[in-house]
């Protein structure tokens, strides 16, 4: 840093150690790099919560069609199955 001509040294904080000896492009690209990185895994943790979501609301879906007494498909496919098995004998 220059003040009233005069060099002064700074040092950078703890949080920026990992710059020292490093110029300001580098810098900045090591910065950029990092804040793609930090969108990335914010979009695949959002994707995944996404996901979790939509699988919990399709069991709760499931769950209150069991709790209602209503059949899905495969299981009216087996009662007809069984009561052609018995109309046959």
């Amino acid at each position: 840093m220059v003040l009233d001509g005069q060099y002064y040294l700074c040092c950078l904080g703890p949080a920026d150690q990992h710059y020292q000896g490093v110029g300001a492009v580098e810098a900045a690209m090591a910065q950029q790099a990092l804040r793609q990185q930090i969108g990335q895994r914010r979009r695949a943790s959002q994707t995944a919560s996404i996901a979790a979501t939509r699988a919990i609301r399709d069991i709760a879906v499931q769950a209150t069609k069991v709790a209602k007494g209503e059949q899905d498909g495969q299981e009216i496919q087996k009662n007809r199955d069984i009561e052609r098995s018995q109309l046959t004998r």
